[in-house]
């Protein structure tokens, strides 16, 4: 189970551990990565080449909110950003609203 973890933290969203799966391996790891990935969001990892990059695959997989046991309705932790140019954030309308307009607001994805 350790192993398993150690592997699955490799590849896991950092910032939203349920979210989907989108990182690069070394090919001889596939065996265990796409173990973790199903221990710990039972969806299926797809893995593809990496182009002009032998040895290394791209996987991919759906991640436990998209998952049997997930929840869609859970968006998860939203992904820091950087501010546009002159803007401040605002907390309660969980955008960016410049300072030049005060009504525009740049939304967090």
């Amino acid at each position: 189970m350790a192993e398993l973890a150690g592997v699955f933290d490799r590849v896991r969203d950092h910032w939203d551990w349920k979210g989907r799966i989108d990182a690069v391996i070394p090919a001889a790891s596939q065996g265990i990565v796409a173990e973790a990935i199903w221990w710990f969001t039972e969806t299926e990892a797809v893995f593809e080449p990496v182009p002009r990059t032998p040895g290394r695959l791209r996987v991919t997989a759906d991640g436990y909110r998209r998952g049997p046991y997930g929840d869609p309705h859970d968006l998860g932790s939203p992904r820091p950003r950087a501010a546009p140019p002159g803007a401040t954030w605002s907390p309660q309308r969980r955008s960016y609203t410049t300072a030049a307009d005060p009504s525009s607001t740049h939304e967090r994805s």
